[in-house]
């Protein structure tokens, strides 16, 4: 915390102003189905996402500086409070920017999440920096960025944790450099309970507060507009800025990369065992499997209970299956063993007649 405090200060004492932040209007964005959700604890997943970083040309951008942005997300994971790190350079930006005349544009890239929601506060504390291009300090960059990007957060969270402290000592001994300066920062404590924390997209604009309208403000496919109507809006170009977003999903598509999933394929292989030595097998891994299901602290508790059900509709059309053609396999075996008696009795008449 005392860190990322002198890092907010730091941001703010420098010759930049402080930008202003505003809340996009819920009717102002495209994708309503995205926004205006209030959290709740244990139904709903949340994920923090830089969708845009536009950067206008005033600093030789690539010639003589680059940017570099630093996000560190604050939230309850697993009963304890975590501080999670992340760092925008130069890796993240030559795969995910795009370049415009003059301009720069960096879009959707994920910094936290997707994590259960548990209540309480999300902290956010974003600061855009300057570095030198070719110098030692690119170097320190790129180093911090590979070691951040060895574990995902989404599914390797307790990993990740556990180099969080390398990415703040390398993020605090590169920012000690003289060629590395802090041009805006901002941190932002949304509280469940004082501010009623809703899932929705937030900007941050390098201009004096008040100076902006923020209702002729649009987001469209994760893009910042400026217009007096969504059709006729243009993208937003009269200064630099950050857009992100606090996104809501009631479930999440990365379950096989999730602790207990490998369990779950081994009670499938043992469900696809005919008789009771499979049956017993199952049924006894199966409850191992609930468990970790109900404590695993990446699945909420609803969606926890939702898949053990699902699991459960699975195994029982498994067990069907395999039962299904163990019969049936056994009345074709019997029809054709009839077929060739009711062959042979017929041949025999044929000749007793003759």
């Amino acid at each position: 915390m005392n860190f990322i405090q002198k890092l907010i200060a730091n941001a703010k004492s420098s010759p930049t102003q402080l930008p202003t932040r505003i809340n996009i209007p819920i009717e102002n964005v495209s994708s309503k189905e995205k926004v205006g959700v209030s959290f709740e604890s244990e139904k709903y997943y949340f994920q923090v996402r830089i969708n845009e970083l536009f950067l206008k040309d005033k600093r030789n951008w690539y010639k003589e500086f680059a940017p570099m942005v630093f996000v560190v997300s604050q939230y309850t994971y697993n009963g304890k409070e975590e501080s999670v790190p992340f760092v925008v350079g130069p890796q993240l930006m030559d795969k995910f920017g795009k370049s415009l005349p003059n301009e720069m544009v960096f879009l959707n890239t994920r910094v936290a999440g997707l994590h259960p929601f548990r209540g309480g506060q999300i902290t956010l504390s974003i600061i855009l920096y300057e570095y030198k291009v070719g110098d030692y300090s690119e170097k320190i960059l790129r180093t911090l960025e590979n070691t951040a990007n060895i574990f995902s957060f989404a599914t390797a969270f307790n990993t990740y944790i556990k180099i969080a402290d390398v990415l703040f000592e390398g993020v605090e001994s590169l920012l000690g450099l003289q060629n590395v300066n802090p041009l805006l920062g901002l941190r932002i404590q949304m509280d469940q309970d004082a501010d009623d924390l809703k899932s929705g997209y937030f900007a941050l604009i390098n201009k004096p507060e008040g100076s902006i309208n923020e209702n002729q403000l649009w987001v469209k496919n994760n893009q910042l507009l400026y217009g007096d109507s969504l059709t006729e809006a243009k993208p937003y170009r009269d200064a630099d800025y950050t857009l992100y977003s606090i996104l809501h999903d009631e479930d999440r598509s990365d379950l096989t990369a999730l602790s207990f999933y490998p369990l779950w394929q081994h009670v499938k292989k043992e469900a696809a065992v005919p008789g009771g030595d499979g049956e017993n097998s199952t049924l006894a891994n199966m409850v191992s499997l609930n468990q970790a299901i109900l404590n695993s602290p990446d699945l909420t508790e609803k969606h926890a209970l939702d898949l053990i059900g699902k699991f459960k509709e699975d195994l029982q059309t498994i067990r069907a299956a395999i039962s299904g053609s163990g019969k049936r396999g056994a009345v074709t075996s019997s029809e054709t063993k009839s077929d060739r008696m009711r062959a042979k009795s017929l041949e025999i008449m044929k000749n007793f007649k003759l």
